[in-house]
């Protein structure tokens, strides 16, 4: 998935087989989170850390904002590059 792809999904603009609009949207949002809870369980630890937890939404508007700063030509990289990039930028690891 490529971040524009990412961007669009939680938007809710990801569904376009779903014809009922509100469904469109919540499934859209839904598989875009889900893209970013697989990124953001792989890289907890190790490119982001947060003590006590946080909720997948906390998550996903931090990915969604930082996404939408991004140049037009960024948005067809790797959106798992910049989903651990904002992780790491909002929830940065303590230096041991």
């Amino acid at each position: 998935m490529n971040s524009q792809q990412l961007l669009e999904a939680l938007k809710g603009d990801a569904a376009p087989e779903i014809t009922n609009p509100e469904l469109r949207r919540q499934v859209s949002y839904e598989r875009g989170a889900a893209y970013v809870a697989g990124v953001a369980d792989a890289t907890d630890g190790k490119t982001w850390c947060v003590e006590g937890g946080v909720l997948i939404h906390e998550l996903t508007d931090r990915v969604f904002s930082h996404l939408q700063t991004l140049a037009p030509e960024t948005l067809q990289q790797n959106a798992a590059i910049f989903v651990s990039a904002a992780l790491s930028k909002s929830f940065p690891c303590k230096e041991k």
